[in-house]
């Protein structure tokens, strides 16, 4: 009499399990996305509204549960610091391959995510920006071509050869584009390719931050972005000189003079003068803690 094989039943998984594995395996998901949200701890509704509410594109998942899009919101930090914590978790885990910085006060639109999956997809650029505003007035758009000459507003005229000799994703045209050498990250996309390498050409650093009951946390991380504030006097002249430059246009500078795009695997970007587009047809909304929207 053949004796029964016994067949082991596999235990099935908890919803946590499964959510926990789907973030590990790097078969799980495909263009693994993270929000980098950096905050004080204080936002419009406006901003909630907009960011629950994006249009996830059509196969992505829609599940709050095992859902590939998660987001960081370190607080109580300087923006490049919160920046630079956010690059350190990102980079710790290898399954994430795109960053999207969306600051507190940019109030972004619904087609965000089905915007920057054409982006993705084309995978030509390393970092691919939303179109939004200085808060000021008169306002002005956050594109810049060269350092000191103000905001680039030549796109308002229609595209410029930079724009039509770009490669392009499909179904976005040349007027809906402003190639740049400048970005800001208040809706920035960013490859984790390009990411790795800055940080491995920058120095590191230990953030400390106070928590609410008083203690105090410290992190590892590298100055992959930077706030520029600089004064001295001059050694060959002997004259004082002060420099100051944001933290978006500073990582701009190094990922263009030093070299990371190509380092990166981005050979076509690396070769252009302005190889940061704008997507004008992500139309992202500025706004100041008592509601003014610019």
């Amino acid at each position: 009499m053949a004796a029964k094989k016994k067949v082991k039943r596999r235990k099935k998984k908890t919803v946590t399990e499964a959510f926990a594995e789907s973030l590990i395996s790097p078969d799980k998901w495909k263009w693994k996305v993270m929000f980098g949200v950096p905050s004080m701890g204080i936002i419009r509704m406006e901003w909630h509204n907009a960011f629950v509410n994006m249009v996830l594109p059509m196969n992505w998942s829609v599940s709050r549960i095992v859902h590939p899009v998660r987001v960081l919101t370190p607080l109580r930090y300087h923006v490049a610091e919160a920046q630079n914590v956010i690059v350190q978790r990102i980079l710790a885990q290898p399954q994430w391959e795109y960053l999207l910085f969306v600051e507190d006060d940019v109030i972004v639109p619904p087609n965000l995510m089905t915007r920057m999956q054409q982006w993705i997809k084309h995978d030509v650029y390393p970092m691919v920006s939303g179109l939004y505003n200085l808060k000021a007035t008169p306002t002005q758009p956050m594109t810049f071509r060269g350092r000191g000459s103000g905001s680039y507003e030549g796109w308002r005229k229609g595209p410029g050869r930079a724009e039509k000799q770009s490669p392009l994703p499909h179904g976005v045209k040349p007027s809906e584009v402003a190639m740049c050498d400048g970005v800001p990250t208040g809706c920035l996309l960013i490859s984790t390719k390009l990411l790795r390498v800055a940080w491995n050409h920058s120095a590191e650093m230990v953030l400390r931050c106070q928590r609410t009951d008083g203690s105090i946390s410290e992190i590892q991380t590298r100055e992959v972005f930077q706030t520029i504030r600089e004064a001295g006097i001059d050694p060959e002249n002997g004259n004082y000189f002060a420099r100051y430059a944001t933290s978006d246009l500073h990582f701009c500078d190094n990922a263009i003079d030093k070299k990371w795009l190509k380092e990166a695997g981005y050979p076509e970007a690396a070769k252009m003068k302005y190889p940061f587009p704008v997507d004008l047809a992500i139309q992202c909304g500025h706004i100041t803690q008592d509601g003014t929207l610019f």
